[in-house]
C-alpha cells in the first residue's frame, strides 16, 4: 500500500492508494490468522496419534514450509520498496506464496485425492492475476516504445526544421539572384 502525503491549504492530507497492488495489509492479516488456525486444527487431528503431518503428507508439508520462507521474504521485501515498481512485485509473491502456504495446511486435512485437487484449484489464482500482470508489462512496453517513437519524431522535426531553414535560406538567395538578374 502506497501512502502520498500531499500539502493542501496547509493541512497534510494522507491518501492512500493501492495502485491495482494485489497484495495489502488485509492479506497479511488472512495468512496471519489462517496459517496459526490451520496449524492448529492440524495439531488437534494429529494429538493422541504415533504419525505427525511430516510422516503422513510429507510433500505438503515441505510445500507449506517453503512457502511460508518465501512468503516471509516477499512481505518484508514489500515493506522495504514501498511505492516502487518492486512493491508490485514483491506484493504478487507474497500473495502467491501465502496462499500457497494455506493451501498446502488445508491438503493435510483432507484426504488424498481432495487434498491434490486442491492445489489444482490454486493453479486458477495465479492465471487470474497473471492477467493483470500482462497488461501491465504491455502498458510499459507500450509507453516505453511510444516515448521513443517521440523522441525519434522530435530528433527527426528538429532535424527537418533545420534543414527548412538552410534551404529557405538558399531559396531566397537564388530568387533574389534572378529578381536582381531581370
Amino acid at each position: 500500500m502506497c501512502i502520498k502525503i500531499v500539502r493542501h491549504f496547509d493541512e497534510v492530507t494522507l491518501f492512500c492508494s493501492l495502485q491495482g497492488f494485489i497484495f495489502s495489509t488485509p492479506c497479511h492479516a488472512v495468512f496471519a490468522f489462517l496459517n496459526p488456525l490451520l496449524i492448529g486444527v492440524i495439531q488437534v487431528k494429529f494429538q493422541g496419534t504415533a504419525q505427525s503431518p511430516f510422516q503422513t503428507s510429507l510433500p505438503s508439508m515441505w510445500a507449506f514450509l517453503l512457502a511460508t520462507i518465501i512468503y516471509c521474504f516477499a512481505f518484508a521485501a514489500n515493506m522495504r520498496f514501498k511505492c516502487t515498481r518492486y512493491s508490485r512485485l514483491s506484493g504478487h509473491v507474497a500473495f502467491f506464496a501465502g496462499s500457497f502456504s494455506s493451501i498446502s495446511l488445508v491438503s493435510v486435512l483432507l484426504p488424498a485425492l481432495p487434498g491434490r485437487l486442491i492445489f489444482a484449484a490454486w493453479i486458477i489464482l495465479p492465471i487470474m492475476v497473471a492477467r493483470n500482470f500482462v497488461q501491465f508489462i504491455c502498458l510499459w512496453i507500450y509507453q516505453t516504445i511510444m516515448t521513443l517513437i517521440f523522441k525519434i519524431l522530435g530528433f527527426w522535426y528538429w532535424f527537418l526544421n533545420d534543414m527548412s531553414v538552410e534551404e529557405q535560406a538558399e531559396y531566397h538567395v537564388e530568387n533574389l539572384e534572378v529578381i536582381i538578374a531581370n
